[in-house]
């Protein structure tokens, strides 16, 4: 029961729940061929300088390939968002 004077904002059916099932990013870079393959567990992202801006990869699936680069490609995992 809400009364104007009490309660500003309600909430309710609120579940916050903890695990130890997260996945963890991780990230590992391999030679193939004249390109690179990227292992990664999480969301890959990529930038052309290591300070950033990073960019999730669209579409990007373990083991993602990259083919040769004109200029540096930094990448890594971030944790998937809920």
């Amino acid at each position: 029961m809400n009364n104007w004077w009490n309660e500003i904002i309600a909430f309710d059916n609120i579940r916050i729940m903890a695990s130890d099932t997260a996945i963890k990013p991780t990230v590992a870079i391999r030679r193939e061929g004249v390109g690179v393959a990227v292992e990664f567990a999480g969301t890959l992202q990529s930038a052309s300088n290591v300070a950033g801006p990073w960019t999730d990869v669209s579409n990007a699936k373990s083991p993602f390939a990259v083919g040769q680069l004109s200029g540096a490609q930094f990448f890594r995992a971030r944790a998937p968002i809920p």
